[in-house]
This record gives C-alpha cells, sequence and structure tokens, in this order.
C-alpha cells in the first residue's frame, strides 16, 4: 500500500508523464528495476526481500538528491542541534560522500591555479 501511494504522491505532484519519464530515463533505469521489482516481490509474499531490493533501488534512484536534502535540514533550527551531534554529523557527511554526485574536476582531486 505504501509503494503505491509513494508513485501517486510523486505522480500527483510532478505529473504522470515526468514520472514515467524519470523511472524510464537510461541512468534510472538500474533503480527502476530494484524498486519496482522489490514491490512485486513484496506483493507475491517475500517481504524481507522485498523491502531489501526496494531500499536499494530507492537509493539508486534517489541518491542524487540526499545532499540537497541533508544540507537543507541542517538549516531547520530544532534539526541542525540534533544533526550536529559527532555521531550523526559523521554518518551524514559519509552518506552524503555516497550520494552519487557527478564529479567535477575539482571535486575529482584534480590540481588547479588559483
Amino acid at each position: 500500500m505504501g509503494n503505491l501511494l509513494f508513485l501517486a504522491g510523486l505522480t500527483t505532484t510532478i505529473g504522470f508523464n515526468s514520472t514515467v519519464s524519470f523511472f524510464m530515463k537510461k541512468k534510472n533505469r538500474k533503480g527502476s528495476a530494484f524498486y519496482l521489482g522489490g514491490c512485486g516481490v513484496v506483493v507475491y509474499g517475500w517481504t524481507v526481500i522485498g523491502l531489501i531490493l526496494e531500499a536499494y533501488g530507492f537509493w539508486l534512484l534517489f541518491c542524487e538528491f540526499f545532499p540537497t536534502v541533508l544540507q537543507f535540514l541542517r538549516r531547520v533550527p530544532v534539526l541542525n542541534k540534533i544533526l550536529d551531534l559527532p555521531v550523526l554529523k559523521l554518518l551524514f557527511n559519509r552518506l552524503q560522500q555516497l550520494g552519487g554526485l557527478p564529479q567535477t574536476q575539482y571535486q575529482a582531486g584534480a590540481t588547479y591555479k588559483r
């Protein structure tokens, strides 16, 4: 039920054509296959395996958005204090690095002149 509501909410938010094109982009096909395949496995009855497949597909689909979401959450007054706790800060900084953002030549470690 939650999967259907997630897809319905995404479709309502960005529209049907944009949702279909998002899931069918070449770079998102693997994530789409894992997410939708996980939904099918859950319906079939293998809940734990399906949830693992869905989580991996969700990560592949939306990992590019996580750094932006974390930056936004760090600006919220109450959450800022919580996210600055050393353990959470270390965890979220590592997750932010795994975010899948395309690396520029500056991020990849290339040297440049100032």
